[in-house]
């Protein structure tokens, strides 16, 4: 079986507006959208919305205001400003 917790995630990404949906939300509208796409595997509701509480706790969403959403990237080199000349 796949992974279910990063396709939620990425389902998330994908055009999904970050910390506008609930768990329950998110869990139901990936479900309702594997019924009626082939691509995606067969899983029921209460797989997804395992999926979705697995994937918190993974830190590959976080939960703010009871809305999900994604961890702020970590910076690994500095941001470059660019001075004037003068």
């Amino acid at each position: 079986m796949t992974d279910l917790a990063k396709e939620v995630t990425e389902f998330l990404l994908g055009g999904r507006s970050p910390f506008r949906w609930s768990k329950e939300q998110v869990a139901w509208l990936v479900w309702d959208t594997s019924r009626r796409n082939p691509a995606w595997g067969p899983a029921t509701l209460p797989e997804w919305q395992e999926a979705v509480r697995d994937a918190v706790k993974r830190g590959l969403m976080i939960e703010k205001n009871g809305t999900l959403g994604f961890p702020e990237p970590v910076k690994t080199e500095p941001e470059h400003i660019q001075r004037t000349l003068f």
